[in-house]
């Protein structure tokens, strides 16, 4: 369907973990945490102890108990039962936890990224993950799901090809077998924020350092190496302590506590931002194995994301949103002659324009083809790709420039 966009409200959430002090944001002296998620093709909020989910609905990502629409325009209510504190989203699933320290989750789970037993392949109604509580943050990567105890351990169920769960194994069980089981990930403590891509999961902790493991062909793990890790390995480089991890499809970044960014791993569309493309260089392609800094960004970053497609966002404190990379729908917020080869993709950082003026921008969120982005007065603003409503500004139209999320019809859980 092809709707006008008719007159549009506001949508209160924030983007990103809140246990990562940069992008934390939640309200003044409240306790009430505010997300917006740009998942694959499908974005969720949480608002004061809500979720809303819209866009994308073919395996029940929304969260509404419905299917018999592949996507939906308008933001369902998921029915979670009290009230939830965070929410993450995975490539077509995603998971909230609540008040009480437990987690639900809903969508796809193929790979039993739901953490619990289903009759089908997915779930459009939330399922409690079985054997968690004392949960404080949820996170996702493409086909798994993390959970942060209230001791600062970590626990990771869900798919585990390349060692994404970080408990020294890979793929445990017989092909046709799903493993629904929570794994323990060893090694770490005060974990503050955890992020995850297709094929491997990092973690910031208290002190700001960052662990990353599974996947490494490209040097997305930032260890040195391009070995995979079953275990978490720590992230080799950094100037100084990680104050936010952003992880996207073949690539990792991380803020540190000066203001700078650092990328590394695959640079297929100039995702690491340096100007350059690996599929320019050499068909096999090329990878930063060790963080480089992000050039060409003027003023001190405050907020980061990555796609799990390959583009980068980042908000300095002027306010000013940058993206670059892998840029086919114009998630980075234009359409220019910067290209790797026949794909479309940005370079270098570049400024997203018509980003609305209504003060402090306290959150970013960058999803497989669109990106979205949160002020403090409560105006949400999405672009990108649009073709299954994940732009929640009630049509189903593409926007190179930023949109204004409609406001959902949000009632406070009590």
């Amino acid at each position: 369907m092809n709707l006008r966009p008719s007159t549009i409200f506001l949508l209160l959430a924030t983007v990103a973990l809140a246990w990562a002090a940069s992008v934390a944001c939640g309200g003044s002296g409240s306790d009430e945490r505010r997300v917006i998620v740009a998942a694959g093709t499908h974005t969720c909020s949480l608002v004061d102890g809500a979720v809303h989910c819209w866009g994308n609905n073919y395996y029940g990502q929304v969260g509404s108990g419905d299917v018999t629409e592949d996507y939906s325009i308008n933001a369902e209510t998921v029915d979670l039962g009290e009230r939830a504190i965070d929410v993450a989203a995975g490539y077509d699933h995603t998971c909230a936890a609540t008040e009480s320290g437990k987690i639900y989750c809903w969508g796809r789970n193929k790979f039993g990224q739901l953490g619990a037993e289903t009759r089908r392949s997915f779930s459009s109604l939330p399922v409690e993950v079985e054997g968690l509580t004392g949960v404080v943050a949820v996170g996702a990567g493409d086909h798994h799901s993390c959970a942060i105890l209230e001791n600062g351990g970590l626990r990771c169920w869900g798919a585990n090809s390349s060692g994404t769960l970080g408990n020294g194994k890979t793929l445990p069980i017989r092909v046709g077998e799903i493993d629904y089981e929570v794994q323990k990930v060893g090694g770490l403590r005060d974990v503050v924020q955890v992020d995850g891509s297709w094929t491997r999961t990092c973690a910031l902790t208290g002190v700001g350092e960052v662990y990353c493991w599974g996947q490494n062909a490209n040097g997305q793990l930032g260890d040195g190496t391009h070995f995979d890790q079953l275990r978490p390995a720590q992230v080799m480089g950094l100037p100084a302590p990680a104050t936010a991890i952003a992880v996207g499809g073949g690539h990792t970044c991380a803020l540190i506590e000066d203001g700078r960014m650092f990328c590394w791993g695959s640079n297929h569309y100039g995702e690491l931002g340096d100007g350059t493309s690996s599929l320019d260089i050499e068909p096999d392609g090329s990878y930063v194995v060790s963080p480089q800094e992000v050039l060409g960004i003027d003023g001190d970053v405050k907020l980061i994301s990555a796609s799990s497609q390959g583009h980068t966002c980042a908000v300095t404190s002027s306010e000013t949103v940058y993206c670059w990379g892998f840029n086919e729908n114009g998630q980075v917020g234009a359409i220019e002659s910067s290209r790797c080869v026949t794909i479309r993709c940005q370079l270098s950082p570049i400024i997203v324009e018509h980003v609305p003026d209504v003060g402090t921008l306290i959150a970013l969120s960058a999803g497989s083809s669109h990106t979205c982005a949160l002020f403090s007065d409560g105006t949400g603003t999405c672009w990108g790709a649009n073709s299954l409503g994940q732009l929640g500004d009630g049509t189903d139209i593409d926007s190179l420039e930023p949109v204004t999320v409609l406001e959902a019809a949000l009632e406070e859980i009590s």
